[in-house]
């Protein structure tokens, strides 16, 4: 358990020392992430089992999230405030898991989404390295339903939407000329208005906000 301590402190002051901190923040970037993903339907899903509840009152269902949320990001920053980054973005699996009187009847997949957004990165980079930061922007999302001219949403596979996200990010300098090592942490996602056009029985007519986002943690590169 001490070996464990000792490691844990020289980590903190490897992090903190400000022989190490980057001095020059502004450049291009490239990072890579990976985290988990949820999926929030504004109440969609909600309002199908109240429709199918009238003939099934024991049905139940629920969207589910499967596999991982993998991220890639190339940015620019161009001072210790503004920056601006592009952002492509694989959710992973979304599954519809349907129940009756409790019990799973199946679980299948129904939209595989992926985004893509360019967004403004506002924060501030301290001398230490660390940067403390929020990104807002536009996105467009693919929501990957592969029968998408049979469905009840429309336009699914083409939707505009909003990004947004926040986090902080440490910068490791290298040395003059070599770069800054990045490491990243934060919170990630995008939001679109969905519109069902009724066009199978168990559907209303009505548009719901969606969200997606995922938890994520990160590595990459400044120039």
């Amino acid at each position: 358990m001490k070996k464990y301590n000792l490691v844990a402190l020289c980590g903190i002051a490897l992090l903190s020392s400000s022989a190490f901190a980057s001095s020059d923040p502004s450049g291009f970037y490239v990072l890579g992430a990976v985290g988990t993903t949820g999926i929030d339907d504004g109440g969609y899903t909600d309002d199908f089992n109240d429709n199918v509840n009238i003939s099934q009152p024991s049905f139940d269902s629920e969207l589910e999230t499967k596999g991982s949320t993998k991220t890639y990001s190339m940015g620019y920053q161009i001072n210790r405030i503004v920056g601006v980054e592009a952002t492509y973005m694989d959710y992973g699996r979304i599954n519809l898991n349907q129940k009756s009187a409790g019990v799973s009847t199946g679980s299948s997949q129904v939209f595989a989404p992926e985004s893509f957004s360019v967004s403004a990165n506002l924060g501030y980079s301290f001398h230490n390295g660390l940067r403390p930061f929020a990104k807002i922007g536009i996105s467009y999302i693919d929501f990957g339903v592969e029968d998408a001219g049979n469905s009840s949403f429309k336009d699914i596979n083409g939707h505009g939407g909003i990004h947004i996200g926040a986090g902080v990010e440490y910068a490791l300098d290298l040395g003059e000329n070599h770069g800054n090592v990045l490491f990243r942490t934060g919170v990630e996602g995008d939001i679109a208005n969905v519109e069902l056009e009724g066009s199978q029985g168990a559907f209303i007519e009505d548009n719901y906000n969606w969200s997606i986002a995922t938890l994520y943690a990160g590595v990459g590169y400044r120039f």
